[in-house]
């Protein structure tokens, strides 16, 4: 069992808000304000304003060398607290680049690149020789789930490790090939790798992106930790903005075990073990507003937070919306923020070539048929996308930041299948390889698993397989509970801006 998950106090909220972004990293701190423009994670970099986010960085930079970048940007240093955990982690991440496992392999490459292509070839034989369409569709639909797979390792830029060429690859396997915006992924993934599974009770906190697309969802917590809210810790000197004024007005709670904290669902709203903090509000119900900050586990496309009476019956409706609404939906939210030339471009490629193949075939029942069964048989690659998180406990962002390591293990698992299967998975099965080290290419996910095992039981870290067919049972009965939570609300949920009023 993991060791508990402290909260800090939600004064950092304030400092993360402030003038400047000051980040801890190995010991030293770097005002990193006027870098966040050139950084490709953008204003994300806030989230960890005011915090130790060594572990964070190793993950997304474990070459050496990354911080001269930044080396002007020092100004000052810190005594890092010594953590077994940590220190291993930091020399894995070493190990690991001295192997070469940030690389791919090209016969691995050849390999899969040319079952993409068989894919695409088939696809068109079995629908403009064949008339097979049915079996089209499922082509279709495989080829999508293996650009899908491409599309993953260019943004996290692990197919050529150079960022402008995988960036285009991207583009090539993402927008292009499946229709969806490439831009849009990277920005979401990135917040679900350096932040994943959390929450937030200060969606002025949020990255711009987050902003955005965010929906948020109404959280209750236990009546006996309302007494435990009452005191605010102190926020800045001087409120310089509404912004930093909002963040110091939170108020701190005593600190739940992270095991405790069981959501068995992120769209459940079960909240009560969420392990969030408490506003003092004159509401018998203790509701408060809570954000997801990992919005790629948050999608509102399965209308998980628009309306609770929707979330009464997530159970039932979750599975076939994956499968019969996904693409749309994920199509719809991909593209309506976008303004990026490339973007539109690769979006008008893809469709023109799409209403060029529809030309050919003899019927619009046929298109229908041939489309539909695609865009159903494209459920896999998100059911994929899924199944490693969403059953799995969600915290508070400041929870993810201190303890990068425990809580990735503690809300990641595999799901276990023979290596002969691995390009069907796409790498996403060995997910907790992937999430503690999100720069081993995939092709290596194997040559580190057992480092990866015995790192977690010698420091009683879960190291959780669930199989592939378990899972949509798992998430039935995960939801079904998560209803249960939500029925028991008798009175609407009230609005944010209620629900932003600290009582005086």
């Amino acid at each position: 069992m993991a060791p508990a998950l402290s909260v800090s106090s939600p004064a950092s909220y304030s400092h993360a808000r402030s003038k400047r972004c000051v980040i801890g990293i190995h010991g030293s701190w770097y005002d990193v304000t006027d870098f966040i423009p050139q950084h490709p994670g953008g204003d994300l970099l806030w989230k960890f304003a005011g915090l130790d986010a060594t572990e964070v960085f190793v993950s997304f930079h474990p070459r050496g060398g990354v911080l001269k970048q930044v080396a002007g940007c020092k100004v000052g240093s810190y005594t890092r607290t010594a953590d077994p955990v940590k220190t291993e982690y930091a020399r894995m991440a070493r190990a690991f680049v001295k192997a070469g496992f940030l690389s791919t392999s090209t016969s691995w490459l050849v390999i899969n690149l040319s079952r993409v292509a068989a894919l695409f070839a088939l696809m068109l034989w079995l629908v403009l020789s064949a008339n097979q369409f049915v079996l089209g569709g499922l082509a279709l639909a495989l080829f999508w789930q293996q650009c899908g797979g491409f599309l993953h390792d260019c943004m996290h830029s692990n197919l050529t490790y150079n960022m402008t060429l995988d960036g285009w690859l991207g583009w090539l396997f993402g927008t292009v090939a499946i229709g969806i915006n490439s831009d849009w992924w990277k920005r979401e993934h990135d917040l679900h790798h350096a932040l994943v599974n959390a929450y937030t009770t200060a969606p002025e906190t949020q990255s711009s992106f987050a902003r955005d697309y965010g929906v948020p969802d109404a959280v209750l917590v236990h009546p006996e930790e309302t007494e435990a809210a009452k005191s605010v810790p102190p926020g800045p000197s001087e409120a310089s903005s509404a912004v930093e004024k909002r963040a110091a007005d939170l108020v701190e709670r005593r600190p739940r075990s992270s095991s405790d904290a069981r959501s068995s669902s992120p769209s459940s709203t079960q909240p009560h073990e969420l392990g969030l903090p408490v506003l003092p509000l004159e509401n018998p119900r203790n509701v408060v507003q809570a954000y997801a900050v990992d919005i790629q586990m948050k999608e509102d496309i399965w209308a998980q937070a628009l309306d609770v009476w929707l979330l009464s019956y997530q159970h039932i409706y979750f599975l076939p919306a994956v499968f019969f609404l996904g693409r749309i939906g994920i199509l719809i939210n991909a593209w309506k923020h976008e303004r990026t030339v490339r973007q539109w471009s690769g979006f008008v490629i893809h469709f023109a070539a799409t209403a060029v193949l529809f030309s050919y075939l003899p019927s619009w029942r046929d298109v229908a048929v041939f489309y539909a069964t695609a865009a159903v048989g494209e459920g896999v690659l998100h059911m994929q996308l899924i199944i490693n998180h969403y059953i799995n406990e969600w915290g508070l962002d400041e929870n993810v930041a201190h303890d990068f390591v425990r809580w990735t293990c503690q809300v990641t698992h595999n799901v276990p299948s023979p290596r002969w299967l691995d390009w069907f998975h796409v790498g996403l099965h060995l997910h907790i390889e992937h999430h503690l080290f999100p720069k081993v290419a995939r092709c290596h996910f194997r040559a580190i698993q057992p480092a990866v095992k015995d790192f977690a039981a010698k420091h009683g870290m879960p190291y959780r397989e669930l199989p592939f067919a378990r899972t949509p049972f798992e998430l039935y009965r995960s939801f079904a509970e998560g209803a249960a939570s939500v029925c028991a609300v008798p009175d609407p949920i009230p609005d944010a801006e209620d629900v932003a009023l600290v009582a005086e």
